[in-house]
């Protein structure tokens, strides 16, 4: 089943990232994808339970958004780590307002080898509302993920999973003389459909908005 591989291949990169970043100290967590705009992924606390019991012990969230799964592998893969980060100052640290990247959080991005940057690229902001990151060159976590190469896991993302995805959403994209696109960094150009570009700024594809 395809929905079985893809959801086990989450679990196996958030089981393998906790022993290689985390010594092994991160709860169970649950993983989904959601389409979420301008959101590469996202950490909810306390957002699910095995059961309806009052005794039954919360579990954590960490959502992936599938429309940039397309991204190459080290890349959404940092996206996990990231929220990973979240999960660990959640339970073992000290969070700050819902959403906010603070400097406890910053530390840890560097220590297991993501720069924090709310540009995504060197010299952006370190913390705030809204954060992104860059990998490390020769950092925990991009040997880590060259350890898992070794391992030749094939990832599966939602382009190769469904063949022909947005043949439909083309179609009706064709009767529109301008399509709105924006990127990671809130950046917004308008164009035919399907155009492939990418912003100079946060160096991500622009997404296209559709109705």
């Amino acid at each position: 089943m395809i929905t079985t591989e893809q959801f086990k291949l989450f679990d196996d990169l958030y089981s393998y990232y906790n022993k290689e970043l985390f010594y092994g100290l991160l709860n169970d967590c649950m993983i989904t994808t959601s389409r979420k705009k301008k959101t590469f992924g996202l950490f909810a606390r306390n957002t699910w339970q095995k059961n309806k019991s009052k005794d039954s012990a919360e579990i954590h969230e960490i959502s992936l958004n599938p429309d940039f799964l397309d991204r190459i592998d080290e890349a959404w893969q940092a996206t996990l780590v990231h929220e990973m980060v979240h999960l660990w100052q959640q339970d073992f640290g000290n969070t700050s307002r819902a959403g906010y990247h603070n400097k406890q959080w910053a530390q840890k991005m560097k220590e297991i080898g993501l720069y924090p940057s709310n540009t995504g690229e060197e010299g952006g902001k370190e913390t705030g509302q809204s954060c992104s990151h860059y990998i490390i060159p020769g950092g925990a976590f991009i040997e880590a993920f060259k350890r898992l190469q070794e391992k030749q896991i094939k990832y599966i993302t939602v382009a190769n999973l469904v063949e022909g995805r947005g043949k439909g959403k083309a179609a009706a994209a064709s009767a529109r003389s301008k399509t709105k696109y924006t990127c990671f960094c809130k950046n917004n150009v308008w164009g035919k459909p399907d155009l492939l570009i990418v912003c100079a700024v946060c160096n991500q594809r622009f997404i296209e908005e559709t109705e």
